[in-house]
């Protein structure tokens, strides 16, 4: 099935200002001389034209028609293949933007996207010189970091990999990360990350900047029609769980809980199954596979899930002495002690901010 008529107006006139046809401040037909050109609407061409004002390609003013935005066009792919690649990015951008959603939102689920296949990818990620390693938990905050860094920071990126906060920590003793994202709960001390970077990376002197504190708890069924309010209605008959990874920060307090709580594990119908992020539980509890499961508050609104807070925990990103002063961790540092990154942070819900980029030695 074709494009509406007034799509392929926007696809066509898109791609002549892309591909430098159309050059900025030049003035596009008037609506009059468009509709005989593609035979239709003056309607059709009104909502095309709005459309690429939308997306950011034209201006329209009143009384001097409309003109193809101004400001430098981004440079030349290279190659073919990343002519292809960045086509097939916008391609995706204009038909999201076209179905409603904000540019926020893309990003987003790029990122979560790019979260995933990272959750699948069992080799180590590929990193150069200007990378920072991250090893660690996973968290909506710190992808959204990745995806933003090197705006802030040109010519450094953060590349990530998810192995739960445990895993992270082992990453950093085996020198192959630089920094790792953790929220571990230490039920002997009752304290948060300390414990376990003491245990996993004795006599070592290590930085803890505070990213933020989260919402966690269990993520259900829209309207929580199974009424679910506490871990006890885990063994609930209809709960169908899905359990985080052994290592992650999540199922370290989870089994916690359960041993407080003289919960049995197995009375619990699904707590062997496990995913390794919080956005795989959430995309499983929306699609019906299960109907219950851990997570952060902000990926049970993104997925409108019902929500049972349980707790609010902090998360801390680690940094060794050895790395702590090179360049790009400070550039990291800033970026996320800026009003700016706290605001976004804090607009994911679920999130508190308040002590976002505090730093703490250990």
């Amino acid at each position: 099935m074709s494009d509406p008529i007034y799509q392929q107006i926007v696809k066509a006139l898109r791609q002549k200002i892309m591909d430098g046809e159309l050059k900025p401040g030049e003035r596009l037909p008037t609506v009059r001389e468009a509709t005989q050109y593609w035979k239709c609407t003056p309607g059709t061409i009104q909502r095309a034209y709005a459309e690429l004002a939308h997306l950011g390609f034209v201006v329209s003013r009143a009384g001097q028609g409309t003109t193809v935005a101004g400001g430098e066009r981004p440079p030349a792919p290279t190659s073919l293949r990343t002519f292809f690649l960045i086509n097939q990015a916008e391609e995706f951008l204009y038909e999201s933007l076209a179905a409603g959603y904000k540019p926020e939102d893309v990003i987003l689920a790029v990122s979560m996207a790019m979260d995933r296949w990272r959750a699948m990818d069992k080799e180590q990620s590929v990193v150069t010189p200007d990378s920072i390693r991250f090893v660690g938990s996973h968290d909506m905050a710190i992808s959204w970091l990745a995806g933003q860094f090197n705006q802030f920071a040109p010519g450094v990126s953060l590349t990530l990999r998810f192995t739960g906060s445990l895993g992270g920590l082992v990453a950093l003793a085996s020198k192959t990360a630089d920094i790792s994202g953790v929220h571990l709960w230490d039920q002997i001390t009752g304290e948060y990350n300390k414990p376990f970077i003491q245990r996993i990376l004795p006599g070592q002197k290590v930085a803890l900047l505070r990213l933020a504190e989260r919402n966690m708890g269990i993520m259900t069924t829209e309207n929580n029609p199974l009424d679910i309010h506490s871990l006890t209605d885990l063994q609930k008959s209809g709960v169908h769980f899905l359990n985080r990874q052994p290592g992650s920060g999540t199922r370290v307090w989870l089994d916690s809980q359960l041993q407080v709580n003289k919960i049995d594990p197995d009375k619990i119908k699904g707590y062997d199954q496990y995913r390794a992020t919080h956005s795989f539980i959430a995309e499983a509890i929306a699609t019906g596979k299960v109907n219950a499961g851990l997570g952060l508050e902000c990926y049970a609104r993104l997925y409108n899930l019902a929500f049972i807070p349980l707790t609010i925990e902090p998360y801390d990103l680690v940094i060794p002495e050895e790395t702590f002063t090179l360049s790009g961790i400070q550039s990291l540092i800033r970026f996320i002690q800026s009003p700016e990154t706290k605001l976004t942070i804090q607009n994911f819900g679920g999130y508190l901010t308040e002590n976002t980029g505090s730093l703490e030695w250990i």
